[in-house]
Formats: C-alpha cells, sequence, structure tokens
C-alpha cells in the first residue's frame, strides 16, 4: 500500500480464514483493496485524520490497517461479533508497523440491528475518552444481505 508521508509503501500481512458459512467478511474484496491503496491520495484536510478514524464492515481489516500505517492515525475497525477475532488477529499482526507509522488500532463490534450496544462500546474504544463524532468514516462494500 503507498504511504502517504514518504511515498514508499507499507507491507501489510492479512489472514483470511477458509470461506464458511455466510462469514463472507473473512474475505477481502477488491473494493477494500482499491480504497487501501488509495488512502494515500485522498486529500483529506489534517484535522480528519488526527481524530479517532470510523471503519465500517471491517472484514479483515485492510481498510482500516492500511489507514492506521499510512494516515498516521487512530482507526476504530468494526464488524459482527464473529468477524472480529480475525480482524484482531489481522490488526496485531501489523501492530509494529502500524505504531512505527504514527497510528493505532481496535476492534469493536457492530451489529447493525444494535445500535444502542456498538454506542455504549464505542465510549470505551476511543482511545481520548471523547463521545464527539468521528471526523472520518471509512467504508468499503460493507453490507451483505442473505
Amino acid at each position: 500500500i503507498p504511504n502517504k508521508e514518504e511515498e514508499e509503501y507499507v507491507d501489510l500481512v492479512i489472514h483470511e480464514p477458509a470461506l464458511t458459512a455466510d462469514n463472507l467478511g473473512h474475505k477481502t474484496w477488491a473494493s477494500s483493496y482499491l480504497l487501501a491503496k488509495r488512502l494515500c491520495m485522498l486529500d483529506l484536510p489534517l484535522p480528519a485524520v488526527q481524530g479517532p478514524v470510523l471503519e465500517l464492515g471491517s472484514g479483515t481489516g485492510l481498510v482500516g490497517v492500511a489507514a492506521a500505517a499510512v494516515l498516521n492515525t487512530s482507526v476504530v475497525l468494526t464488524d459482527l461479533a464473529e468477524i472480529v477475532p480475525n480482524l484482531t488477529k489481522n490488526i496485531e499482526a501489523n501492530r509494529n508497523l502500524i505504531e512505527s507509522n504514527g497510528g493505532s488500532a481496535r476492534t469493536v463490534v457492530l451489529d447493525w440491528t444494535k445500535p444502542g450496544a456498538f454506542e455504549a462500546q464505542i465510549n470505551g474504544a476511543r482511545s481520548d475518552g471523547s463521545r464527539k463524532p468521528f471526523p472520518l468514516i471509512l467504508a468499503a462494500d460493507p453490507l451483505y444481505s442473505p
């Protein structure tokens, strides 16, 4: 993934478990790859990437992990409970890279049918303890309907 600061590339490690049942969140889709690859090209105002960034429907975490590393910011990656363990694994596999670039990443379960549960969890997920809105929200192919 191209790095915004140094015009170099960052190499991310993304694990995809075997595709079983309806856990399509374990697959890295082309839209995620394309958005992750273009993060360095986004002309974002500096304050937008200084606050915590929210990624919806993170799946394998490619976009959120890339954002943390390339934009040098804090990212909260979200998905369904059954997807979050692999998502967490991918963050851990890239933690050194993310932190060496000045970023951070964490996961929060987000079931869009239970938004109240998300609100309670997200307040504990913000590194600065704030309740203000996220200045930047990322989503790449976050919806699936069987």
